[in-house]
């Protein structure tokens, strides 16, 4: 069960009724998406760091702002990992990233 505190990140839908298994996901995407330092501990502490590693991975250009992948690029130590490299788009606009 998701804890009480943290359930006012899930607005749009009745947290009390999520599986914490089944929902995985569903739970990683947003609490690491919006939630506080608490929530990053609570997940940390429920999912474990290889898990949230693979979700990072697998989903998180999916789900996850570009702010919220580079601080979990840091804190997993996954600065390596191809599939989160920013795009070189980017690096060739430099006239329009005034």
């Amino acid at each position: 069960m998701i804890p009480e505190e943290f359930h006012r990140f899930f607005w749009d839908c009745r947290p009390a009724e999520l599986d914490v298994e089944t929902n995985a996901p569903f739970i990683m995407a947003r609490l690491l998406e919006h939630g506080d330092v608490a929530a990053a501990r609570w997940v940390l502490r429920m999912y474990g760091p290889q898990r949230i590693r693979a979700f990072v991975l697998r989903r998180g250009r999916q789900t996850l702002s570009r702010k919220t992948i580079a601080f979990w690029r840091a804190v997993l130590r996954l600065e390596d990992e191809p599939c989160l490299q920013t795009s070189s788009l980017q690096r060739s606009r430099q006239f329009w990233n005034v």
